[in-house]
């Protein structure tokens, strides 16, 4: 797996991670940290763009919350 912004990846995730990072979430401590930002050419052009790639832990959390919003 890649690395996000940070040097986390998705390796030794366990349940005690998800207990963990539900409590941040339940009392405000969670925070989403800034994407790393990294420009890419364009396929067939010289052009450059920006391709922003966030943390992979932290795309479970987004996930997880747009599920929930989108059964509220």
């Amino acid at each position: 797996m890649s690395k996000g912004v940070t040097n986390k990846t998705l390796n030794r995730i366990n349940l005690s991670w998800f207990k963990n990072i539900a409590q941040d979430i339940k009392t405000s401590k969670f925070k989403f940290s800034l994407p790393r930002r990294v420009m890419i050419s364009k396929p067939g052009k010289k052009e450059l763009r920006l391709l922003s790639m966030g943390n992979p832990r932290e795309k479970i959390i987004q996930k997880a919350l747009t599920i929930l919003m989108e059964a509220i």
